[in-house]
């Protein structure tokens, strides 16, 4: 049976008693907050409403910036790189770091996250683009990465029956920290940090924010509360923050950030 159609998809050239394995290819996209999209919204094929992973037979994102599918219950969601102990994932994973590492790319992309599900047989790659503002590699970038993965699969004896899925981080990427919040230090964030102050369980509190100042050698970021609808709701519709808002700073160690995520939005 032929694969599902679809975005980027790459057939197998083989004999036609042999199945076609299923590569597809997605690029998210950027934030729409003065950010392009990864291709314009009138490329052929191109749904910019669509979200890698997003259907309900690939996978979905959960609160925590990780993708997963609602079946995937095998899959771990908070390590970066899962292949379940299985030989298949562990080749697989081998295969997109030669790919990775090929000449074309010239050392742009790198692996963000990678994750097998044995229960549909299926491996989830999202890669990271290192030299974009916004870290999404091309639509263009992501065929050349899923060809060439498929094409070193096959030489190698990859299973048949196995499905790739090859997609951008998206636009609201969970960040990995400490070191991402010194290269996206430009974009706006959703936060959750600790503060003594705070009276939940957790003693955490989550705002949108920029970074105003950050020294790396020190570990410490000064942030300051991003022009935003949610940090405005007492704003009637088109104003901005109240001074109190815009002078808000919160100076803290690197350790304090819980969680951070790239803030989509106005």
């Amino acid at each position: 049976a032929r694969a599902r159609l679809g975005i980027g998809l790459v057939p197998r050239v083989s004999a036609p008693a042999r199945p076609w394995r299923d590569v597809t290819t997605h690029a998210k996209k950027k934030s729409n907050a003065g950010a392009p999209a990864d291709v314009d919204a009138g490329d052929d094929g191109f749904d910019e409403d669509f979200d890698a992973f997003a259907d309900d037979e690939l996978m979905q994102t959960n609160e925590a910036g990780e993708a997963l599918a609602e079946g995937d219950a095998d899959i771990a969601a908070d390590e970066a790189i899962f292949t379940a102990g299985t030989d298949w994932g562990e080749m697989a994973l081998a295969s997109m770091t030669r790919v990775l590492r090929d000449d074309e790319f010239d050392g742009a992309l790198a692996i963000f996250s990678f994750k097998v599900s044995v229960e549909r047989r299926r491996v989830y790659v999202s890669v990271d683009a290192l030299r974009d503002k916004f870290g999404s590699p091309t639509l263009d970038q992501l065929g050349a990465v899923s060809r060439k993965f498929n094409a070193d699969l096959e030489e190698n004896g990859f299973p048949e029956d196995v499905a790739l899925e090859v997609a951008s981080p998206g636009a609201e990427r969970r960040l990995r920290l400490p070191d991402d919040l010194a290269r996206f230090a430009e974009l706006p964030m959703r936060v959750t940090y600790a503060d003594g102050e705070n009276e939940n369980e957790a003693k955490t509190a989550t705002r949108v924010m920029l970074i105003e100042d950050i020294d790396v050698e020190a570990g410490v970021a000064t942030w300051k509360l991003a022009d935003v609808e949610e940090n405005r709701p007492q704003a009637k519709k088109g104003q901005g923050m109240n001074k109190k808002q815009r002078e808000w700073r919160l100076v803290a160690p690197f350790d304090d950030v819980v969680a951070a995520n790239l803030f989509v939005g106005f």
